[in-house]
């Protein structure tokens, strides 16, 4: 079974669970009732935050990649839909409220050891009505240690998750210029 099966008993019955076999993969399936529990993955959101051709990254505090540098993501509470998990990780995160525009990029990530991830990372803008300049409001908060906005030349070499390197890589092919629409 998964490393995340981290339970020993049904939530159907309450029958021992039992690694067997199912449908080409190993799955818990308990002994009583024969209920195959299936590991769900988990969702989650991110934001590419665009402010004058420069990116919003965030400096991680936490492991995984603790003091590397992703785009402000999380992942999706109960009731939440992923594109008000995008605003709230900024916001957490960043100190920033932004206007989600339109989802960018949609992807899977394995290299979290906390769960596998299906990300949708929405393409957002800061929020209008903020007074001085935006680069100026933003603070590290919650899991962040620090906060940034980044031109293509100006990008920390450590960045977090397989994903988030993919994405800038494609980013920069796609938009050179930094003009990302």
């Amino acid at each position: 079974m998964p490393a995340e099966a981290d339970f020993s008993f049904c939530g159907r019955c309450g029958g021992r669970l039992h690694p067997l076999e199912r449908w080409g993969r190993i799955r818990p399936v308990c002994a009583a009732c024969g209920f195959v529990h299936f590991q769900p993955t988990a969702n989650a959101a991110a934001a590419v935050v665009v402010h004058e051709r420069r990116l919003l990254l965030v400096r991680r505090g936490i492991e995984p990649y603790r003091g590397c540098w992703g785009f402000p993501g999380g992942f999706q509470e109960w009731g939440e839909s992923l594109a008000e998990t995008a605003r709230r990780e900024t916001l957490e995160e960043a100190g920033l409220e932004i206007v989600v525009e339109r989802p960018l990029h949609v992807g899977y990530t394995r290299d979290d050891p906390r769960k596998p991830s299906n990300v949708v990372v929405w393409l957002a803008r800061p929020a209008p009505g903020r007074h001085g300049a935006v680069e100026n409001a933003v603070g590290a908060a919650d899991d962040a240690t620090d906060v940034g906005f980044f031109g293509w030349h100006e990008l920390p070499r450590r960045i977090a998750f397989e994903t988030n390197r993919a994405l800038l890589a494609e980013l920069r092919a796609l938009y050179p210029d930094g003009d990302i629409r």
